[in-house]
């Protein structure tokens, strides 16, 4: 579900659980790599005049599994940690968290692990 104004804990479900599942089933069926579709909009509050850069979106000192955790119960602390990192949506922002997640579960399982952030995913039809 790509809306953007989903409830916290059910973007937290669609977008982190369910990738993260997904990464634990790739390395339990043996794959070696793992790719992750992201979005090109993760970055909270991109720069006017630079090129988004190919790293991890800044969290400061909030912990990624933190945040998650609080998503997934009441989220109180995890929508203030969203406004005050700048994410517009609860989309972008559970993306964010899940790009941190996904590189360490594939690293702790030996996957080795892309991130893809294309600006729009539409059918090839």
């Amino acid at each position: 579900d790509v809306r953007f104004d989903q409830p916290l804990k059910q973007a937290a479900l669609s977008l982190i659980s369910a990738s993260l599942q997904v990464a634990q089933l790739a390395a339990r069926w043996g794959s070696k790599r793992f790719v992750f579709v992201s979005t090109a909009f993760v970055h909270a509050v991109p720069s006017a005049t630079s090129v988004l850069q190919e790293r991890l979106v800044e969290l400061r000192d909030f912990d990624p599994m933190e945040l998650y955790r609080d998503a997934m119960s009441h989220g109180r602390w995890a929508e203030k940690a969203m406004h005050e990192l700048g994410f517009p949506n609860t989309y972008t922002f559970t993306k964010a968290i899940a790009e941190h997640l996904l590189l360490q579960g594939c690293a702790a399982e030996g996957l080795e692990a892309h991130i893809v952030r294309p600006s729009i995913v539409g059918p090839a039809w």
